[in-house]
């Protein structure tokens, strides 16, 4: 069916057709597509919008809510757009159409609109309280005051809704067929508004065809099956009607929906409608939604939990206290003076316990009458910085926790600077302990030079480094051994170290001795533990004058096993952390919140057979696309157009290529258009008409996540046979779906089933 004939069929019904899309970006395409296709069949441009009405999700609401210009453009959180919430809107309407008398009374809309907004907020009035759920009751003790919720972006569908319950449809010119676009991108609140206003309407899903494999494209029938859902569409012919969008072409499909569940009315296995066409699950895929719903016992506001794990990702994290896990909450409130060691597999919320643990040491409860203590969040990168920032300062409005990437923190203690070099480099010497006494003893000869005294932090940083390099007599400086007098050996001069990343904790050490001033913490929270060397955490340690941690890491994700050598046990007795440190225990978190389990089970093929498999509250989702390409070109080629397709399936989402050679994504994305917004080394973020692509080396991946990742030739993310830490952290920095593009073999483990 093409457009054209879509408008001549609503021209000779004289049908109201209403267009919603949630999307921004294809609204002038789809404009532009009907107004040509009405030219064709003879229609005035005049008469296009008695007939069809495009609009977008939100400017919809608008209209239905009577909404001013916002006061606060801050998007809604995952309670405030959940489905309960029109219950508890009905339940308000009949309490104050029963107690306040408005079928006899003219009372104005707006009035109507504050009094029925404050019983949700008051939970009901005394003699009749509201019926609420867990969350629900949390939810609802997060509303303001209405005068400063009206106008508010988070509360729009809230009060849609609201107005809709007090005032009923709009019954005046009713639409007879609604349209839906972007249908995954659609809250379950603004599903229920929509609905509640096109009672009578025939309803059409306009979806996106998607990649099948090898096969042909093919509708998406999850998420279509999804709005069906949220919008409670019920089809005596079980099924729906979508249309793909497909060039300039509109086609239409029929839609099985799903065979309803048993009930006392209808047994299991006593069913008079169509078979579900749906391809049965495997015995793995059954296996691992029993063990999802396992992962649910002793969870709180799980619907809310699984509305937010499918709500596109964000490049900044946002707070999660109102779903914050029995267990997640333990950990995040233990007492300050108690050390936390936390191990867990990709996607198990350890950033967000390490990012609430932070804010929770200052809190003004915790702290009760003493000093505000002073906290460190150290985290891998500096995207990991930007990632979290702003949900510190939500936690932390005071500013008493710094946040801080590790590279560059340890640039600045030794007051050269950033620097460009990518991580990896060199070997097990560089972050040696035996650097500290070397160190110190340089820092002892070289204080007799003339002009020390008067020298800035740099220089000394330089004469000190020059005197470790030229320290060739091994009598005069600590016992070394061979190994590590050949390193010293090999030192470059100063200019060409201080442009390597390797050197880094060396000069750091150097800094933390020469410099004067040293910033103290109280309480020291270091993420993504399992790649910081050696030397790193006597660096760390010397600045943690309270001795207080909280650790948190996964050592399956170690980047280089012959430098982050330590499991968690020498690490607590390096740190002091317990007297007996033979005796101390990390806390293991388990449950996978972040990767759909397609995804955690291509990657689990890279951890040990006796390793503790990892499973997904996500049991959903694409498999993970594996793409052979015969060049390397032509395997860049396809990775950018597999970006370019993730970023259509996810337009309010994320999406990432993480390749070892980003310089050649770099040129292709430049020759295609894109342009770069940001010029960190190995962490580009490139835009193109309004879509945003992040390019990510495996190290600046590390800590962050998107809707959709690319990974470009998995061979050379393998540095140590049996060991693929850098790997395993990349395939699992997707959320829904995963694509690897590759020219050479596969590692061994990624091609068994």
């Amino acid at each position: 069916m093409r457009a054209v004939d879509m408008v001549r069929y609503l021209a000779r019904k004289q049908r109201r057709v209403l267009v919603v899309s949630a999307w921004t970006t294809p609204l002038p395409r789809i404009v532009s597509r009907i107004h040509t296709a009405a030219a064709l069949v003879g229609l005035p441009a005049t008469e296009i919008p008695k007939i069809i009405t495009v609009v977008q999700d939100t400017d919809w609401l608008i209209r239905v809510a009577g909404y001013p210009r916002f006061t606060d453009t801050r998007e809604p959180d995952a309670l405030d757009v959940g489905r309960y919430v029109k219950g508890i809107v009905e339940q308000a309407v009949q309490i104050c159409r029963r107690r306040l008398g408005w079928a006899q009374r003219d009372v104005h809309l707006s009035a109507k609109l504050e009094v029925t907004y404050e019983v949700i907020r008051m939970g009901g009035v005394p003699t009749e309280p509201l019926k609420l759920g867990q969350y629900s009751a949390e939810w609802i003790a997060t509303l303001p005051p209405f005068g400063a919720a009206w106008g508010q972006l988070r509360y729009l569908a809230l009060f849609a809704q609201l107005v809709t319950a007090i005032r009923g449809p709009d019954s005046r010119r009713p639409y007879g067929h609604v349209i839906v676009h972007g249908e995954h991108a659609l809250s379950g609140l603004s599903c229920a508004v929509l609905r509640a206003n096109n009672p009578t309407a025939q309803w059409t899903v306009l979806t996106e065809l998607i990649s099948a494999g090898s096969g042909p494209p093919a509708i998406d029938r999850r998420h279509t099956l999804r709005i069906v859902d949220r919008l409670d569409l019920q089809d005596n012919r079980r099924e729906v009607d979508a249309i793909t969008v497909h060039g300039a072409r509109l086609t239409r499909h029929t839609v099985a929906l799903p065979i309803p569940k048993a009930t006392p009315a209808t047994p299991a296995g006593v069913h008079d409608l169509a078979p579900d066409r749906r391809a049965q699950p495997t015995e793995h895929r059954q296996r691992s939604a029993s063990a999802a719903a396992d992962l649910e016992n002793g969870m709180r506001a799980v619907d809310a939990v699984r509305y937010a794990l499918h709500a596109p990702r964000t490049e900044a994290m946002t707070s999660v206290l109102a779903t914050l896990q029995p267990d997640q909450y333990r950990l995040v409130t233990q007492p300050p003076t108690m050390p936390l060691i936390i191990q867990g597999h990709p996607g198990t919320g350890k950033t967000i316990i390490a990012v609430h643990r932070a804010g929770f040491l200052v809190n003004e409860e915790t702290i009760k009458k003493g000093p505000t203590p002073r906290v460190l969040l150290l985290g891998p990168t500096e995207q990991y910085v930007r990632h979290v920032s702003r949900t510190v300062r939500e936690l932390d409005p005071t500013g008493a926790v710094t946040v801080k990437a590790l590279p560059e923190w340890l640039a600045e203690l030794a007051g050269l600077g950033t620097t460009t070099a990518q991580p990896g480099e060199g070997t097990a010497e560089d972050v040696g302990g035996f650097i500290v006494a070397l160190a110190k003893h340089a820092v002892l000869e070289s204080q007799d030079r003339p002009g020390w005294q008067a020298s800035r932090l740099t220089d000394k940083v330089k004469m000190t480094y020059e005197a470790i390099r030229s320290s060739t007599d091994p009598h005069r400086r600590p016992p070394t051994s061979q190994t590590e007098q050949r390193w010293i050996e090999a030192l470059p001069p100063f200019p060409k170290a201080w442009a390597k990343r390797r050197y880094l904790p060396l000069f750091a050490q150097l800094g933390l001795l020469l410099s004067e001033k040293r910033s103290r913490y109280d309480h020291i929270v270091v993420d993504e533990a399992q790649d910081v060397s050696e030397l790193e955490w006597e660096i760390i340690q010397a600045h943690n004058a309270g001795g207080r941690w909280t650790i948190v890491g996964d050592l399956n994700q170690r980047r280089r096993l012959d430098i982050n050598h330590l499991d968690w046990h020498e690490l607590a007795k390096r740190l002091h952390i317990l007297p007996d440190a033979q005796l101390f225990q990390p806390e293991v978190v388990e449950r996978g919140y972040r990767s759909t389990q397609p995804i955690l089970d291509y990657a689990n093929r890279l951890l040990p057979p006796d390793e503790n498999q990892p499973c997904s509250l996500q049991t959903d989702g694409p498999e993970p696309s594996v793409i052979r390409a015969s060049t390397p070109g032509k395997r860049d080629l396809r990775a950018v157009g597999e970006a370019s397709r993730l970023l259509g399936s996810y337009p309010r989402g994320t999406a990432a290529i993480i390749t070892t050679d980003p310089d050649a994504i770099d040129k292709l994305l430049l020759g295609n258009g894109w342009r770069r917004t940001d010029t960190t080394a190995g962490a580009g973020d490139w835009t193109r008409e309004e879509r945003r692509l992040a390019v990510r080396t495996p190290d600046s991946a590390r800590g962050v996540e998107f809707d959709g990742v690319v990974v470009v030739e998995p061979r050379y993310f393998v540095r140590q046979e049996e060991f693929a830490g850098t790997l395993y952290t990349s395939l699992t920095r997707a959320n829904r779906e995963l694509v690897v593009v590759h020219s050479k073999p596969l590692p061994e483990p990624l091609t068994r089933r």
